[in-house]
């Protein structure tokens, strides 16, 4: 974390190397309202970057980053004017050119067609990370697929198809393996 306050010596230990992170000064976060929860994890996620928040909610999740934001200004009141949640309608180009303009960066939750109409309102030179349409895949090297590790492997795969029930970019629909010391067969049981 110090990286973000001053140049510190690489972690590597690098002779002679210093490293500064910096994180944007404003983040701007479209979020869709399919997966609960995940507005409150991306709106951490940019303040522990020491990056201010424009958060725009989504029509059918209004209710948490809301909630998340008061809660945190209660709690410390300088770390609350960092952080603004706001709705407007998706689509509404004047607003979101207005944000998508102030930000250096721009994290998008959505389908295809929002994420494609906000980026034509995002300027080239702002950072964009997109989170796109809700389909992801699993990929199980034969290195987990060990006779002690199969079992904590399948928990994990398990619990992340399960945990937003296939309706995020973070839960798999499909899940690939390698043969390893268990068999793909076997770790499909499991």
């Amino acid at each position: 974390p110090g990286v973000l306050d001053a140049f510190r010596p690489h972690p590597a230990g690098i002779p002679r190397t210093w490293v500064r992170a910096l994180g944007a000064e404003l983040a701007l976060h479209v979020f869709s309202g399919n997966v609960p929860g995940v507005a409150v994890t991306s709106i951490i996620r940019s303040l522990l970057t020491k990056s201010a928040v424009i958060g725009k909610t989504a029509s059918g999740e209004p209710l948490l980053p809301v909630l998340f934001a008061r809660t945190l200004a209660d709690i410390d009141p300088r770390l609350g004017d960092c952080l603004a949640i706001l709705y407007w309608p998706g689509g509404s180009e004047e607003i979101e050119a207005a944000a998508c303009e102030a930000a250096d960066l721009v994290v998008v939750y959505g389908g295809e067609d929002a994420v494609r109409q906000l980026r034509g309102r995002i300027p080239p030179d702002t950072r964009v990370v997109v989170h796109g349409p809700r389909f992801s895949i699993g990929l199980v090297g034969r290195d987990a697929l060990t006779e002690e590790g199969a079992r904590h492997t399948a928990l994990r795969v398990a619990r992340a198809t399960a945990i937003f029930d296939q309706q995020g970019c973070v839960s798999p629909h499909l899940v690939y393996a390698e043969n390893g010391e268990v068999s793909v067969e076997e770790f499909a049981r499991l």
